[in-house]
């Protein structure tokens, strides 16, 4: 009995201190959005410490508030937006309000939509499509191959379930190569984070479908990839598998 509360009373300070490290406002996501979508639903995950108690503000053209979920869990509100074909470009503050407390500030942005001829492409029959693992194939910024925080340090390439090294700069480095073969679209495993203590350099055991894992690089240096590929004629296929998740 004595040893079972005590297991209670520190699974309890734990959880107590987890939500104590949790930021008024962590994070909003999709992080950004776009105007002239063929939908104009959009719902935003927003968590931080206690949010749903707070009441959600915003004035911006075009953008209307339809409604806010609340969950069990106190930390997450769901927010449905509609924005309009009238809407414009541009970033507007959202407000987390609370009577009594610093209202909570997200400044939320609507970017123009890239529509440059042939941006967007679908692959077909015609297509010689190169898989790789980001992880396995070259290592070209050895600065990013032990990530302070990460769980999983360092790199090994004697052994098979570990780290190798390998990143989106090293990707970039060889896109010649890969043109010479002959390649017309290349095909990452996910390349967003994957924070496991062992055996996640696959890709597939994601822990943020929003970030780049800092081990391959960041999210401006995935877009300049991106870039680079569409300057060679090359495509991209960007692999996300949702119900793929890290625990």
């Amino acid at each position: 009995m004595k040893r079972s509360l005590i297991l209670t009373l520190g699974c309890l300070m734990a959880a107590l201190a987890v939500s104590a490290q949790i930021p008024a406002l962590e994070r909003v996501e999709p992080m950004f959005w776009w105007v002239g979508m063929s939908n104009p639903n959009l719902q935003l995950i927003v968590h931080g410490d206690h949010i749903a108690s707070r009441k959600v503000v915003f004035n911006y053209p075009g953008v209307q508030l339809v409604k806010v979920h609340q969950v069990e869990n106190p930390n997450y509100l769901f927010v449905d937006l509609r924005i309009s074909s009238a809407a414009s470009p541009g970033t507007f503050p959202i407000k987390f309000i609370k009577a009594g407390e610093k209202a909570l500030v997200y400044n939320y942005t609507l970017n123009k939509r890239d529509r440059s001829a042939g941006r967007a492409q679908g692959v077909t029959s015609k297509d010689l499509i190169y898989l790789i693992m980001p992880d396995r194939f070259a290592n070209g910024d050895p600065k990013n191959d032990s990530i302070a925080g990460m769980q999983e340090q360092g790199i090994d390439r004697a052994r098979m379930f570990s780290r190798h090294g390998g990143d989106l700069q090293g990707i970039i480095d060889h896109l010649d190569y890969l043109k010479d073969l002959g390649v017309t679209a290349i095909w990452l495993t996910p390349a967003i984070e994957n924070d496991e203590p062992k055996a996640s350099y696959h890709g597939y055991a994601v822990t943020d479908h929003y970030k780049i894992d800092p081990r391959y690089g960041s999210n401006e240096l995935y877009k300049q990839f991106v870039t680079k590929c569409h300057q060679l004629g090359l495509k991209v296929v960007m692999d996300l598998v949702h119900n793929h998740a890290g625990t």
